[in-house]
């Protein structure tokens, strides 16, 4: 275990807890891995490995897990050693990731080499805590509080249900035995209680600097702020906010900021949030511009908000699906719904499955201010199309409009799309190859295995086989792959199993392959498959545009049958 903590300040966490290391090109990716295999084909023994530790750290910086875990695997194999700094970052990297087991392991090795930052024994108790390790946790806190001489190995010492509260117990033990505390040890702490979400211990590391010697720190302050705001502690919050030296708080990170804003506009002062907002614009961040979105939202200031958001992008902040939805209540807030017609459609992919409230409230507006039930009608169809869970009601709504589809105007069921995506790229010259990334291995074979059977003339084509080679190609988004297959495997009447035909249905919709889609899904049909509404809903829109009547029934003559049903018996 660790000989110490380091009471240096380098590598502070930052608002997300992370040491900060900046990332290199995406090139130097490529150029690690190609260097990695080369030393592996050339049965390098490992005693001249001296740039393993950038090998690792390069592929730790860019989350390449699997990659970090080959060349670790390889390295130990071979005898050699990683340095300190790339073992932080790999440590870094599994814990990003929740490899907490690995993350475990390599934090051994790192404490073996002397005294650590904060945020390592921080993020080494999470993953502690994560694994359900009592006795890690045991150790890493007898390191922090070298004074503490409790035997201490489970839960079992303290009246704890959970390891979740095992640090929180120790701590308060500590305490009360009257045990100092340094300043680098409560930064773990609050590292940990940041990670973990638990305000208890914040709140603890917090009032335990507070009646210390030292000034309380940032990093202290902001773990509580967050993992307070995680709990909707929004007393707590402020108490905390209002308690903080005011020299400490305009350098509290855009996130903490946030939490306050939050916690005094979910306390009703939604107007001291806004006034601490304009008061730190040095701080903008995602978090707390969003936060101060909803609260303009909130009351009544659209104009406002839609303002704000404008400025974000100035400012260089960068919008989330949280920002995206704001932004669409904001244009129908402001009466300007055409705008915010326009806006969900063009971002629907931004959005993120979040739309599902500004399509609600667009489409009363549209039906009761403008008395405008197409248009209302095909919102309808966008909002099933575009969010995975809807209510009942929505599917009622999308079989009136099916029923609806000779009266209402092609045009105003889809928005014309561009040609379709191009074929045939496997055909091209050799010339170009040096364009095209790396295939997958997985991908080769399946295109191997499926040119054999093109050959062969659908030689050994069985259900099972097409199954494989159409997942594999939706798996890595080989789209003109996907579509030659589908197109062999209907041409040879075998249809592939029902999961991997939905799977192929969606994409060819993402890809704008409409006529192959929905030839698709009418086998689908056919062959007695059982469909989602989702994927109903997406279908019929498609056979909709391009006017195939027949289909766009048969389609809701099903939903009633099967999708309504369904639905029906669950609600009961």
């Amino acid at each position: 275990m660790p000989h110490g903590v380091r009471s240096s300040k380098t590598k502070p966490i930052s608002k997300n807890g992370d040491a900060y290391t900046p990332k290199p090109g995406v090139s130097d990716v490529v150029l690690a891995r190609k260097t990695f295999e080369d030393i592996k084909e050339q049965g390098n023994s490992g005693k001249r490995l001296s740039n393993n530790s950038a090998l690792i750290s390069t592929m730790a910086k860019h989350g390449r897990i699997s990659d970090c875990i080959d060349m670790l695997s390889y390295f130990e194999k071979q005898g050699v050693t990683t340095k300190l700094f790339a073992d932080r970052a790999v440590f870094n990297a599994f814990c990003r990731a929740d490899k907490f087991e690995r993350a475990l392991q390599v934090f051994e090795r790192l404490s073996k080499a002397g005294p650590l930052d904060p945020w390592v024994y921080g993020w080494a108790m999470n993953a502690a805590t994560q694994l359900d390790r009592q006795e890690v946790l045991a150790a890493i806190f007898r390191v922090l509080v070298p004074e503490y001489d409790t035997d201490v190995t489970t839960t079992d010492s303290f009246q704890v249900d959970t390891t979740y509260d095992l640090v929180y117990e120790m701590l308060q033990d500590a305490c009360s035995r009257g045990v100092d505390l340094s300043e680098p040890a409560l930064r773990s702490f609050a590292t940990f209680a940041f990670k973990a979400a638990h305000s208890d211990l914040a709140l603890t590391v917090v009032s335990i600097s507070q009646n210390g010697n030292s000034s309380v720190s940032r990093e202290i302050v902001e773990a509580a702020l967050t993992s307070c705001c995680f709990d909707s502690r929004w007393s707590d919050v402020i108490r905390v906010f209002e308690d903080t030296p005011a020299n400490l708080r305009p350098n509290l990170a855009s996130d903490s900021l946030g939490a306050v804003m939050k916690a005094y506009a979910r306390s009703g002062d939604e107007f001291f949030a806004l006034e601490l907002f304009e008061n730190h614009k040095a701080k903008w961040g995602k978090f707390a511009c969003n936060i101060a979105l909803d609260v303009l939202l909130e009351t009544d200031q659209a104009d406002a908000a839609l303002t704000l958001a404008k400025d974000m992008k100035r400012h260089g902040v960068k919008w989330n699906s949280r920002t995206y939805t704001a932004v669409a209540l904001a244009y129908i807030r402001s009466g300007l719904l055409d705008e915010a017609r326009v806006f969900l459609s063009d971002n629907a992919k931004l959005l993120q499955n979040c739309s599902y409230g500004a399509y609600r409230e667009l489409i009363e507006c549209y039906m009761n201010a403008r008395g405008d039930n197409l248009t209302a009608c095909q919102l309808i169809v966008d909002l099933i199309e575009n969010n995975k869970e809807v209510e009942f009601s929505d599917w009622q709504d999308a079989l009136q409009l099916a029923d609806l589809e000779d009266k209402i105007p092609s045009h105003l069921m889809l928005t014309e799309r561009e040609s379709p995506v191009g074929r045939g790229f496997r055909a091209e010259s050799s010339s170009v190859a040096h364009h095209i990334p790396l295939m997958p291995a997985e991908v080769s074979l399946a295109l191997e295995v499926f040119d054999d059977i093109w050959n062969a003339d659908g030689s050994g084509l069985t259900r099972n086989t097409a199954t494989k080679l159409l997942t594999t190609m939706i798996k890595h988004k080989h789209i003109s792959d996907c579509v030659e297959m589908v197109d062999y495997f209907k041409e040879r009447r075998v249809l592939p199993k029902p999961f991997a035909c939905a799977a192929a249905f969606n994409l060819l919709c993402d890809a704008k392959e409409d006529d192959l889609a929905l030839q698709l899904f009418e086998g689908m049909l056919q062959d007695g498959m059982f469909l989602s509404g989702g994927d109903c809903i997406r279908a019929l829109n498609v056979a909709m545009k391009l006017d195939n009547h027949e289909l766009a029934s048969s389609i809701g003559d099903y939903m009633k049958e099967n999708v309504m049903h369904a639905d029906e018996r669950q609600a009961h």
